[in-house]
């Protein structure tokens, strides 16, 4: 019996790259409006590697999770921002 060997199939890498900045935009305030569009780019270029290549890649299910929590982190720094920029700005008002 010739049973043909299994090869089991890699992440791709920017799958990963892009959870692991998605997790980090939703936990670090400063920065994560950069790093939830890299996130997101990183998701989006590793699902078309991913549609390119499905005999050698596999991280779909991750990619989507990195472009989701980059979106979420992405939309909480952009509230903060705005948020931030209110009370200064009413703040500065108040003091002139």
């Amino acid at each position: 019996m010739n049973q043909p060997a299994y090869q089991a199939k890699e992440n791709a890498g920017s799958a990963v790259a892009s959870l692991v900045l998605g997790i980090l935009s939703m936990v670090l305030p400063i920065i994560n409006i950069v790093l939830g569009i890299i996130a997101i780019v990183l998701g989006v270029k590793a699902k078309k590697q991913i549609k390119a290549e499905p005999e050698r890649l596999e991280g779909d299910g991750l990619a989507t999770a990195g472009i989701v929590l980059g979106a979420i982190g992405l939309a909480w720094g952009a509230i903060f921002l705005i948020a931030w920029l209110i009370i200064g700005i009413t703040t500065a008002a108040y003091f002139m």
